[in-house]
């Protein structure tokens, strides 16, 4: 049954000021019917009011953009996925990251620390940024021995993508991509961006629900791991290449070949994303429930918030984009809405939440995920989480070490992370938390600050 519009845009509406979301966006493809529904302002004081065509930061979605960039060139023959990226990217040759492939970039599974590079110069290339930053760094872990979320692998695709085409990222992922499926992007970083061209992102207090806006930050030699900022219809209109009907289309067949399509959707054996999603392929993290498995990307920007799913054998696909850090919370609760209406959505589920359990002391410390540093430490019961010397969460560990983070700062939704311990001694000794692996570090102070 198709889904009723109205109830859609009053749903969108009654969520987004439940969690103090501004203005959102909505799209829902579903039964070879695509419906909208838009509520709020581009900014929380008002303003334009929020459109079909409003585009908001997407953040990381853009990743599986770029991924689908390299993916396109790999299936011309321009790229190999399965070939060490050192010959792209010769000022690496002494590193060990010379020896990943782009198959292990685009899943994570590289071994690349998580940031890194927007400390530079905001003149500084992307080749610049990421050569620096591989040298300064030891890897989190050898390439293609497990998952650790990283927007310098993107740098770095996006990087090998530009030696093959001869035009910047830009230029590329507009020519090759973004044009031929009648995409019209904004970025938040580029020569010639306005923030007038897309929504302002807030910042919602976990404290009182304050909204107060904020600017994006990111640096232009990230831009291929999240600069893009479009509408929720473009990012159906994206997620449709990913679709098995895609090949029936004319407007969307012989950009990405279906089975190159497929390949982005074959789970990566190392790639475990605890905490995000079910598994990571070449490019699209995977989402399981109770009924066929969903594909997408996630993306939190500087006060925004973007959600992408599609379902490949029933050409659906689901796409919200909101300028609130608590888009979030909004989105976990528009999932369940969606499931009620009858779409089989799958998302990552919530993290199991059980009584305190005093963690062993082994787990307090100082843990590295390249220049980022997190400490966990004890303030009397609670145990709480410090990223660069500032405290955002209070952890509740369970037994197996897994734990619930609970943030501090804003009205997001708890995330899921755990502790490791080594195999051969059985100490802990390493650190996952969205998304990223951080090695136990020198001892430092142990207590976290937590109000």
């Amino acid at each position: 049954m198709p889904l009723d519009p109205r109830k859609l845009s009053a749903t969108l509406t009654r969520l987004a000021e439940e969690h103090h979301v501004p203005g959102a966006a909505l799209t829902v493809r579903w039964q070879g019917t695509t419906t909208g529904a838009v509520t709020g302002h581009e900014r929380h004081d008002g303003g334009r009011a929020v459109t079909a065509a409003t585009r908001f930061p997407v953040a990381s979605i853009t990743k599986a953009f770029t991924a689908t960039l390299v993916m396109v060139l790999a299936a011309d023959g321009d790229l190999d996925l399965d070939e060490p990226i050192g010959p792209h990217v010769p000022q690496l040759r002494e590193h060990p990251v010379a020896a990943a492939t782009l198959r292990q970039l685009l899943s994570h599974t590289a071994g690349l620390a998580a940031a890194g590079v927007a400390e530079s110069a905001p003149t500084t290339s992307a080749l610049r940024h990421v050569v620096e930053h591989a040298r300064s760094t030891d890897l989190v872990l050898p390439p293609g021995t497990g998952f650790s979320y990283s927007n310098t692998g993107y740098v770095l695709a996006g990087h090998i993508a530009c030696e093959v085409t001869g035009m910047s990222w830009w230029e590329a992922v507009e020519s090759v991509l973004l044009a031929p499926l009648g995409i019209r992007p904004a970025f938040v970083v580029r020569p010639d961006a306005a923030e007038d061209d897309f929504a302002t992102g807030h910042v919602v207090s976990g404290l009182d629900g304050r909204v107060r806006p904020v600017r994006q930050t990111l640096g232009a030699a990230e831009a291929a791991a999240g600069a893009l900022a479009l509408s929720a219809d473009d990012l159906v209109s994206f997620a449709r290449l990913h679709t098995d009907a895609a090949a029936a289309d004319p407007d969307l067949d012989g950009l990405l070949p279906a089975a190159t399509a497929r390949v982005m959707r074959e789970p990566v054996p190392a790639a475990e994303p605890y905490g995000l999603a079910a598994g990571w392929g070449p490019g699209l993290a995977s989402f399981t429930g109770d009924g066929p498995v969903w594909w997408g990307h996630d993306g939190t920007g500087d006060g925004t918030s973007a959600h992408l799913r599609v379902q490949p054998e029933q050409d659906a696909a689901v796409a919200l984009v909101a300028n609130a850090g608590s888009g979030a919370a909004l989105w976990r609760a528009l999932v369940a809405e969606l499931r009620a209406a009858g779409i089989p959505l799958a998302d990552q589920q919530a993290p199991a939440e059980g009584p305190p359990h005093p963690p062993p002391a082994e787990c307090l410390g100082r843990y590295l995920n390249g220049a980022t540093e997190y400490v966990v430490g004890a303030d009397g019961d609670q145990v709480g989480l410090a990223v660069d010397g500032v405290a955002v969460a209070v952890l509740r560990v369970r037994p197996d070490l897994g734990f619930t983070m609970h943030d501090t700062v804003s009205a997001g939704p708890p995330h899921a992370g755990r502790f490791l311990r080594d195999p051969a001694t059985g100490r802990v000794d390493r650190l996952q938390v969205t998304g990223r692996l951080a090695r136990r570090g020198a001892p430092a102070a142990t207590r976290a600050h937590l109000n």
